[in-house]
């Protein structure tokens, strides 16, 4: 469902984050670890980057963004899933790149397997490719094999969350 931005909403929810001190544990890319922070700063948000199980203890949410993958990164973000999952601590998903290499799609299977994820934030496509196996068709920009795989996936979990633009996000 497109969702136009409400200025007043949005204005209301950084007010709502303002006084919510709850902390954010983020593990993100390199890519995006500036932006990321200084984002949610900006909108008063607490939040910690790092690869620290004890952070998992103190945080309020866990954000794994996959942008960034070696075995250190994937082990980090299994270890601080798991410990998340078992404080009943809601976990967001990347899957930045999923459907663009086999060791991405693993990745972010293997984070979204356990069912611990309640929330997948990314583009379309990255989204849909975790919902099937034909990635070519996928990448082929079937404009009707897309919302078929997002939809699939929303049996699965709290919210799907995309931007299609500066003035529209998505909630599928």
């Amino acid at each position: 469902m497109k969702v136009p931005i409400d200025l007043q909403c949005v204005w209301s929810d950084i007010q709502a984050i303002k006084k919510s001190y709850l902390l954010i544990h983020i593990i993100t890319n390199y890519v995006v670890v500036e932006s990321t922070a200084n984002g949610l700063l900006a909108i008063g948000a607490s939040l910690i980057i790092a690869h620290a199980l004890d952070v998992v203890n103190i945080a309020s949410s866990l954000v794994l963004n996959i942008g960034t993958l070696s075995p250190f990164w994937i082990q980090g973000m299994m270890v601080a899933l798991k410990a998340a999952d078992s404080k009943s601590t809601p976990i967001i998903l990347d899957p930045v790149g999923a459907g663009a290499t086999s060791y991405r799609t693993k990745t972010a299977h293997s984070i979204l397997d356990p069912g611990t994820v309640e929330v997948i934030r990314g583009n379309p496509s990255g989204i849909a490719s975790l919902a099937i196996t034909d990635t070519q068709a996928l990448a082929s920009g079937d404009k009707f094999l897309m919302p078929k795989a997002i939809s699939s996936m929303k049996e699965r979990l709290l919210s799907i969350t995309t931007v299609f633009n500066s003035q529209s996000i998505r909630s599928l």
